[in-house]
């Protein structure tokens, strides 16, 4: 709905309302459900309290159908279109964070093949309800979700800034000597699946030897 180009005519939730809609209508299907709940003789101040635990405990509460704002994978799809000098059939796009299942599936039918993502995004349900078109490993003629390996925008800058003073107090330089560089900040090189695996065996190991040294 709105993209780079919107500018002087950005109408996002924060300009229109200054409210989220999508949280918005959420509210009022919690309304809705109340009421429900009510006319089937069920206490206010109960049937309150039953919506907000289904609205905390289940994904309920992640809905993002109600949203108003497009995602930027979407706007980079939508507007390969609108420029038409290009497709997104056979391309890769790059993105920060694992798509959402909207985006994702949006990203199967413009024929993109495959998405590199940064961060990893719990409430996506994209290879749960696309898992015959969408894989994280190397199957074939699927679209092919796989975490970015490197270093992320947020980090690059406390990777290569120099943490060090230019300049000594007596105002000549302060030459560092790389060979004397100490890491800047500890990083896995894992895959974020890689490394849930290797916390959940590290877990497992350390419950059975919890348990031999009970015995």
């Amino acid at each position: 709905m709105y993209s780079y180009e919107s500018e002087g005519h950005d109408f996002r939730c924060v300009h229109k309302g200054r409210k989220c809609y999508n949280d918005f209508y959420k509210n009022r299907l919690g309304e809705e459900i109340k009421d429900l709940l009510i006319k089937r003789n069920i206490d206010s101040d109960f049937a309150g309290k039953l919506v907000a635990d289904i609205f905390s405990e289940t994904k309920a509460g992640d809905l993002i159908e109600y949203s108003r704002a497009i995602h930027a994978e979407m706007d980079a799809i939508t507007t390969l279109a609108r420029l038409q000098s290009s497709n997104t059939k056979g391309k890769t796009i790059y993105c920060t964070t694992y798509p959402c299942h909207n985006c994702a599936r949006h990203i199967v039918a413009a024929g993109i093949i495959r998405v590199v993502y940064i961060e990893p995004y719990e409430k996506s349900l994209a290879l749960k309800l696309h898992d015959d078109s969408i894989t994280d490993s190397s199957e074939h003629g699927k679209v092919v979700f796989v975490p970015y390996e490197g270093v992320s925008p947020s980090k690059y800058n406390s990777f290569f800034k120099i943490h060090e003073p230019r300049k000594r107090s007596d105002g000549s330089a302060n030459l560092i000597d790389i060979s004397q560089s100490k890491q800047i900040d500890p990083q896995f090189l894992d895959s974020y699946h890689a490394y849930e695996d290797k916390i959940t065996q590290s877990l497992e190991q350390d419950d059975q030897d919890s348990s031999s040294n009970n015995q």
